[in-house]
């Protein structure tokens, strides 16, 4: 049965795909793809919760995307998971990479073990995909909560600071009682968030790049 309803939201992730537009150069514009109740109980039923973002951009020759996820426990970072790197084309015709179209996170959870599914998609077809693991999640008798973190804002990116965006989050409380979610509070020491994956994606410069 989980099999079938993968296969449904990986199709429905490809009708999704279909939308896309890039009109920028330089930078990325991320922005959270909203879905119907129905595309939501779809999804549901084979993963804890699914995140799935529109990319409208393209990046210059050489740069790297890197996703991946921190890892907190009350407050203080423990290990960075690297999801996935990718190295956009080092010698275009037009000096920019692909134009870059979604983007999607799932997490599903199999026995005690959360693991994920990553998908990104290029405008001309093609794209990347990747598979991680979080580990095993204890929830029994405790709070968990995820979501975007884009606030329905739009999130650009670019190599300028080289920083961290963090896009999703993925958090469990030591009670019933759950704090509403600050991310600045979330990464200080603190009693409310025992386990806290944050999912980021960064744009780094090519090496030797001034």
């Amino acid at each position: 049965m989980n099999r079938t309803f993968m296969f449904m939201c990986i199709a429905l992730m490809g009708l999704l795909w279909l939308t896309g537009c890039s009109s920028s150069n330089g930078e990325l514009t991320l922005s959270e793809v909203e879905l119907t109740e129905n595309e939501k109980l779809l999804f549901s039923t084979v993963s804890k919760d699914t995140f799935i973002f529109e990319l409208d951009g393209q990046l210059p020759k050489g740069e790297e995307i890197k996703i991946g996820v921190d890892y907190y426990h009350f407050g203080e970072p423990q290990e960075e998971i690297e999801i996935t790197s990718i190295l956009t084309d080092p010698d275009p015709d037009d000096g920019f990479s692909e134009s870059y179209e979604r983007m999607s996170i799932m997490l599903l959870e199999e026995e005690s073990e959360t693991r994920g599914d990553f998908q990104m998609t290029m405008e001309g077809g093609g794209g990347f995909s990747s598979e991680f693991v979080l580990g095993e999640l204890n929830t029994d008798q405790k709070s968990f909560s995820s979501g975007s973190l884009l606030e329905n804002e739009d999130m650009v990116i670019n190599d300028e600071s080289n920083e961290k965006h963090y896009i999703a989050q993925y958090i469990i409380a030591p009670s019933s009682r759950f704090r509403t979610f600050d991310l600045e509070h979330a990464t200080q020491p603190n009693d409310d968030y025992e386990t806290m994956y944050l999912f980021y994606i960064q744009v780094l410069e090519p090496e030797g790049a001034e």
